[in-house]
């Protein structure tokens, strides 16, 4: 188990010894070569006057330090730019991601001081105030962490990782600007007015589906390749040279390496009779070509109408036949 791990007997002795003074030294020489903890003293290194007003002032450092990262991503990508109404959102998402990791240590914190405070001179309200003052004043933050060393690991590789995948999907757009050009009609220089993390997988380090506005064209940013929708729309436009009544939705997009471009498709009504039936005709369609597929994962939230068309959005289980349906003989001999 260690060697799967790649670690050594020494370092496991090291983990499970209690703590002396030898031993912190030893634990502080490997800590300090690690990248969360050089963005932890990145993230302090940094003099800030804070004033805080609420639990939120814990964070105040790690979140000023996001956003000046954004802002650095407008300076070296001179084309790509966010605009106010972005910027706020993503300074609210941070805060509220960040939050989701630290509130109940910070809670915990509250009440072990307050069981040590003086009741009979402070209110809540005023020991809330004292607190705050006290622990997340300018720099005194990073005391606070020093005291709770597993979230501030937490909270710095969180950080690492959205970092990462910000500048992951602005070097794509940098790089591909003149097939976005081309593919969605989104002309440099890109303003993005929205930037929308869904919620990630932590075992992904938080990639996750990104909804992205860029000049007021919504797309979808998706973080890996999709040659499977690229060969799903080979497969429909190969059928429908076959069958003149054969009209199916072919998502525009765009599949680089380790990332897709789509765009968004946003759910629309049928106005008429006509369109429903249309609607419902395109639905069988799918349905017996996902059917002969042997497609998967087929649920609504996987599929949009957008009026006469009913359009399936993620098709990465598209072409996972089942080969027990398919050649059932096969599995009976089995």
């Amino acid at each position: 188990m260690l060697s799967f791990r790649n670690i050594s007997e020494a370092e496991y002795d090291l983990a499970v010894s209690p703590l002396n003074e030898s031993s912190l030294r030893q634990l502080f020489s490997f800590v300090h070569k690690q990248e969360w903890y050089k963005i932890h003293k990145k993230i302090f290194s940094i003099t800030r006057t804070c004033t805080p007003t609420s639990i939120e002032a814990a964070l105040y450092f790690h979140v000023k330090f996001y956003m000046d990262f954004v802002s650095g991503l407008s300076t070296k990508y001179r084309e790509i730019a966010f605009d106010d109404t972005c910027l706020t959102a993503i300074e609210k998402n941070i805060t509220t991601q960040l939050m989701n990791l630290a509130k109940k240590t910070i809670v915990w914190d509250v009440h072990a001081k307050l069981e040590n405070a003086d009741q009979e001179q402070q209110n809540d309200e005023e020991f809330l105030k004292y607190y705050l003052y006290q622990r997340f004043r300018d720099n005194c933050a990073e005391h606070f962490f020093l005291e709770y060393p597993t979230l501030t690991r937490l909270l710095a590789e969180c950080m690492m990782d959205r970092m990462n995948n910000l500048q992951i999907i602005i070097d794509s757009l940098y790089h591909y600007h003149l097939e976005i050009t081309s593919l969605f009609g989104i002309k440099l220089p890109f303003t993005l007015n929205t930037l929308q993390f869904q919620k990630g997988d932590s075992h992904n380090k938080g990639k996750a589906t990104t909804i992205l506005k860029i000049n007021n064209v919504p797309l979808v940013y998706k973080f890996r390749s999709n040659h499977i929708l690229h060969n799903y729309n080979e497969l429909l436009t190969f059928l429908e040279k076959k069958n003149a009544d054969f009209h199916p939705y072919k998502i525009v997009h765009l599949s680089g390496e380790n990332f897709c471009i789509e765009e968004f498709i946003e759910n629309k009504s049928c106005t008429d009779i006509n369109s429903i039936i249309e609607y419902y005709k395109n639905y069988g369609h799918l349905a017996a070509l996902t059917y002969w597929l042997g497609s998967s994962d087929l649920h609504s939230e996987n599929l949009i109408a957008k009026g006469t068309y009913p359009v399936l959005i993620d098709v990465e289980t598209l072409l996972s036949a089942q080969e027990q349906r398919i050649y059932p003989e096969l599995f009976t001999a089995v």
